[in-house]
């Protein structure tokens, strides 16, 4: 069962995933030079998704600072992984679930760029400056409190999808009713 379900989520919380789905969704279309939509999958996809990445996925985690605490990770599957960085590394496509160390560089600042368009989009939703410090290629610490399924399409590519996973800080500061 997904964490998700256990609370009701507020308005701050949904903003919050919205942001950082619209923010993807705009870097996406920057690098790949494509339009790009994005939704929030429903929660019973999760389970399905979580038992097909055990064995292959890669995590990124970031830090919430300033007006939001906590910690705000992703998990995709190594394959998705190497597909983003040949994107922002003008690659081709090849299809390969070998993660070079370029392909490690090149994840980690395509991140850092969804972190930073991120925190721009969250201010208002925070109240305030929000900074998503890089953690790095790291599981998250801990359990999740949230977790939910996001998804970007474009024609002509395959669909990217992520696992976004929230701390219970940072749940707590977005959803303080729950």
């Amino acid at each position: 069962m997904s964490a998700e379900t256990q609370f009701p989520r507020s308005p701050k919380l949904q903003a919050y995933l919205q942001a950082w789905g619209n923010s993807i969704c705009r870097i996406l279309q920057e690098v790949a030079g494509a339009p790009h939509t994005f939704q929030e999958l429903p929660p019973e996809s999760l389970p399905q998704l979580l038992a097909s990445l055990k064995e292959s996925s890669i995590s990124v985690q970031f830090e919430a600072t300033q007006h939001l605490t906590g910690n705000q990770g992703f998990v995709l599957s190594k394959k998705d992984a190497v597909r983003l960085a040949q994107l922002l590394l003008a690659e081709p496509e090849d299809g390969s679930s070998v993660m070079t160390d370029d392909h490690r560089d090149g994840i980690s600042e395509l991140f850092r760029q969804f972190g930073g368009a991120a925190a721009s989009a969250i201010k208002s939703v925070a109240g305030g400056e929000v900074s998503f410090k890089w953690v790095g290629l790291d599981q998250a610490p801990g359990a999740s409190a949230l977790q939910t399924v996001l998804q970007w399409t474009s024609p002509g590519l395959t669909p990217l999808t992520l696992i976004a996973e929230l701390n219970s800080a940072l749940v707590t500061a977005l959803n303080p009713s729950g």
